[in-house]
C-alpha cells in the first residue's frame, strides 16, 4: 500500500503506511528503507538511523548497503586532532596528529568551510586548494574507505545488474575523488556495462574521457545521458563545451551552455563556462563579461 500511495503521488500516506508496516514489524527491512528515504529531505539523522537499523537487520541486504554508502560518501566525520592554518600562507594547514586524506579529497574545516586537499607531505603539512581560514581548526572528512567497503558488499549480494552498476559506480565516484583515474574508468565501465541506461555513470566515465581528451566517445556518451535527463544541466553544459572545440558546432554548443545556464541560473561554475566558451566569440563578447559578473 506504501508503494502504490508513492507512485500515484500520495507521499504522506505512503508515509504513514511504511511507519505502520514498521510498527507492526520493527525488523521490515523493506519499510524501514522506503520510509528512510521518504523522510530524507527533511529528517537526515533519523533517516539514517533507520537505514542503520535496517543493516542490522539484514548485513547483506545490497540495498540497504547502497543507501549508507551513498550518504557515506557526502557525509563528513570528525578527524583526530586539529589543522593549523597560518596567515603567512593560507593555502597551507599542519595537522597535529596523522590522518588519511588522499590528495583530491574535501575536508571541512570547522562548520561550514569545505576545500580540497592538493597534496599532503609525511609531517601532516596539507596543501589547500584555495585559502582557508586563519586559526586552528577542528576538521573533518569524508570515510571514502566505508563506501568501498559497503558498495563492494552490495555488489557481491545484489541480484539485479542495475544494483551492481550502482554499487560499481559509487566504487568509481571514490576513485575519482582521489584521482585515481585508471581505477575510476574501470569501475565506470563496469557500471555501464551492467547498465547502459545509468546516467551517472555514463556521465562519470565522459568527464574522465574529456580528461583523456576522447571527445568523440565523450560526445556518444553525453548524449545518452541526455536522451534519459534532457534537462541535465551538468550533462548540457559539458556537451556543449565539448561540443564547441568542432567551430562549425559552436552555435549549437553555445546554445547548449545557455540552456544549462537557465536551469540552474545562480550556479557559478556554470556561469563561468558560459564566459569561457563565449569570450571566444566575435559577437559574445558582452555576454561574456555579463557571464562573469554573475559567477
Amino acid at each position: 500500500l506504501g508503494l502504490c500511495s508513492y507512485k500515484v503521488g500520495q507521499v504522506d500516506r505512503a508515509k504513514a503506511c511504511f511507519a505502520r508496516a514498521a510498527a507492526l514489524d520493527p525488523s521490515h527491512v523493506p519499510a524501514l528503507v522506503n520510509g528512510a528515504v521518504l523522510d530524507l529531505p527533511v529528517d537526515v539523522e533519523g533517516a539514517v538511523k533507520r537505514v542503520v537499523m535496517a543493516q542490522m537487520t539484514d548485513a547483506n541486504n545490497a540495498m540497504v548497503n547502497l543507501h549508507l554508502a551513498n550518504h557515506f560518501f557526502h557525509a563528513f566525520r570528525a578527524m583526530p586532532g586539529t589543522v593549523t592554518v597560518s596567515a603567512s600562507n593560507p593555502t597551507q594547514g599542519q595537522a597535529s596528529l596523522g590522518f588519511d586524506v588522499s590528495p583530491g579529497e574535501s575536508v571541512r574545516l570547522g562548520l561550514d568551510h569545505v576545500l580540497t586537499v592538493t597534496s599532503r607531505t609525511p609531517t601532516g603539512l596539507v596543501t589547500f586548494d584555495c585559502p582557508a581560514p586563519v586559526g586552528v581548526h577542528t576538521w573533518y572528512s569524508r570515510d571514502r574507505d566505508r563506501v568501498v567497503q559497503l558498495a563492494r558488499l552490495s555488489h557481491s549480494h545484489a541480484t539485479t545488474p542495475s544494483l551492481k552498476s550502482e554499487a560499481c559506480y559509487l566504487i568509481a565516484k571514490v576513485h575519482h575523488a582521489r584521482m585515481e583515474w585508471e581505477k575510476a574508468a574501470k569501475f565506470y565501465k563496469q557500471s555501464v556495462k551492467l547498465d547502459k541506461t545509468f546516467a551517472p555513470a555514463l556521465y562519470g566515465y565522459a568527464t574522465l574521457l574529456v580528461r583523456q581528451k576522447d571527445y568523440p566517445s565523450a560526445l556518444g556518451l553525453l548524449s545518452s545521458v541526455l536522451k534519459a535527463c534532457p534537462r541535465s544541466a551538468d550533462a548540457l553544459s559539458l556537451h556543449g563545451v565539448v561540443m564547441s572545440k568542432d567551430p562549425a558546432k559552436r552555435p549549437k554548443a553555445w546554445g547548449q551552455i545557455r540552456s544549462a545556464c537557465a536551469l540552474r541560473p545562480d550556479d557559478a561554475d556554470l556561469q563561468l563556462m558560459r564566459a569561457r566558451a563565449l569570450k571566444d566569440d566575435v559577437g559574445g563578447f558582452g555576454e561574456a563579461i555579463e557571464a562573469y559578473e554573475k559567477a
